[in-house]
């Protein structure tokens, strides 16, 4: 059985490997998905991912993770399966021009306190963030 610390390494582990690519959907309009850690006023980390539509524009927060919250062994599968499951992406190396993008992002979420694990709450901290992050783009 695993650990609590062996848990949230090994999803630490799988979110850092998946942040080094940038996701491409082509078939109907053109997405790409990308998944950055970032910090909250308070300190605490976050893993967001943000879908980017083709002119390079945020268009959705998809997930958030706090991984000190997760303490399921299968935690990384129901991530995986969130993130990519019925998806049909493809991963690219385009991480310079989704960079700004993601700079806003975290710039944004660094002035916010970590949204309660509410879904409200979490929709509401989704909906926030992009509409500054349109409103600098």
């Amino acid at each position: 059985m695993k650990t609590l610390q062996q848990i949230q390494q090994e999803l630490n582990t799988y979110l850092e490997k998946t942040s080094e690519h940038v996701f491409v959907r082509t078939e109907g309009k053109v997405e790409y998905f990308r998944l950055f850690d970032t910090k909250t006023k308070d300190g605490k980390t976050l893993w967001v991912g943000v879908t980017i539509d083709e002119e390079l524009k945020a268009s959705k927060i998809r997930v958030q993770y706090n991984i000190a919250n997760w303490s399921d062994p299968n935690a990384k599968n129901g991530i995986k399966h969130e993130m990519f499951l019925n998806r049909d992406y493809r991963s690219l190396r385009l991480k310079k021009k989704t960079q700004n993008i993601v700079d806003n992002i975290r710039e944004i979420i660094s002035t916010m306190d970590e949204p309660e694990r509410n879904w409200r709450v979490i929709g509401q901290f989704q909906k926030d963030v992009i509409e500054k992050a349109l409103l600098v783009q």
